[in-house]
């Protein structure tokens, strides 16, 4: 989904398109990847100089309630970081050394839980999903073997 789609559906949600929320949405289809609220100001402010860091975050969780942007919460970092999802609902494994992540693009969170909760009328609307890990370089560069998951 490019940033025309984007558009279409921050307003079929009923949302208002300001020029903040537009530059946010370009800055997070331009990074590629998962990128912190402090590098979506960085790489906005040269359209939107006015622009706080309150401001961005403000925008960031609006975009997440209408799915286009995913909140990821990495344990190797102290800060969120967002990334634009766009039709594709996907997650990440996170190397815990060098803080590397890649997707993940199978999602098998639905299935397992609606196992668990569809007789209990328990309705989902979001989920996160993170798998944890060591990427082959670090375990190359230590030599050791990470204890087992427990």
């Amino acid at each position: 989904m490019e940033l025309s789609g984007a558009i279409r559906r921050v307003r079929a949600q009923g949302r208002r398109l300001t020029p903040q929320r537009i530059a946010i949405l370009r800055a997070l289809i331009a990074a590629g990847g998962p990128v912190s609220a402090q590098e979506v100001l960085g790489s906005v402010q040269t359209a939107v100089p006015c622009m706080s860091l309150d401001t961005v975050y403000r925008n960031l969780t609006m975009l997440t309630t209408t799915g286009l942007v995913a909140r990821i919460n990495l344990q190797t970092q102290g800060v969120a970081r967002f990334e634009f999802q766009g039709e594709g609902h996907h997650h990440h494994v996170v190397c815990l050394a060098c803080g590397r992540s890649a997707c993940v693009e199978a999602c098998p969170v639905p299935e397992a839980v609606q196992a668990l909760v569809g007789s209990a009328g328990f309705q989902v609307v979001s989920h996160a999903f993170e798998v944890y890990g060591y990427c082959g370089e670090c375990r190359g560069a230590t030599g050791a073997t990470p204890p087992p998951l427990g």
